[in-house]
């Protein structure tokens, strides 16, 4: 369970980063503020789940 919630919070943060970096490439970053806040939240969680193992 623990390895499953690693490497969903990893995926999460890569597409945020993804999209982040999308948006910034095309000049869109108006509507970024989901993604970082998305992005936040993976990392807080990665982070969390790293220190419980």
């Amino acid at each position: 369970m623990r390895r499953t919630g690693l490497l969903i919070s990893s995926a999460m943060l890569g597409w945020c980063i993804l999209e982040v970096s999308l948006r910034a490439a095309t000049g869109t970053l108006g509507g970024a503020g989901s993604a970082v806040g998305a992005g936040a939240v993976a990392a807080a969680s990665l982070l969390l789940l790293r220190r419980a193992g």
